[in-house]
């Protein structure tokens, strides 16, 4: 009873995470594209670490999501962060913006309205 109650808090955290962090994700990107290079790396920095403990919830949560109708694609999740890694290690923020904007965003707000959807038994 209690592993179920923690899971249910687990996700209600991660439902009102999601829409924090893809703001935190568009603030970023339009940082950078105004080439305020300083304050986009600083935001970056917590991005990544919001996108680690979403990865990290939902890596630990799978089966749950799963016996309740939601899939995750961690393998697509895992490659388009390992790219975004590589890139802030390359300080490479055109490759940076571009996989926020066109990959992560996209999965983020998938999973969000996906989250919407459906209640955790």
């Amino acid at each position: 009873m209690e592993k179920e109650k923690i899971i249910k808090e687990v996700f209600e955290s991660l439902l009102e995470y999601l829409p924090k962090i893809i703001i935190g994700i568009e603030k970023n990107i339009d940082l950078f594209r105004q080439d305020r290079e300083e304050e986009a790396v600083n935001l970056l920095i917590q991005v990544i670490e919001g996108l680690q403990w979403i990865f990290t919830v939902l890596g630990q949560t799978t089966e749950t999501l799963k016996s309740n109708g939601i899939e995750v694609d961690a393998s697509r999740i895992n490659d388009v962060f390992i790219e975004l890694l590589d890139g802030v290690k390359n300080q490479d923020y055109v490759l940076v913006t571009d996989l926020m904007e066109y990959e992560m965003l996209d999965i983020l707000k998938d999973l969000k309205l996906r989250l919407e959807n459906k209640s955790i038994d």
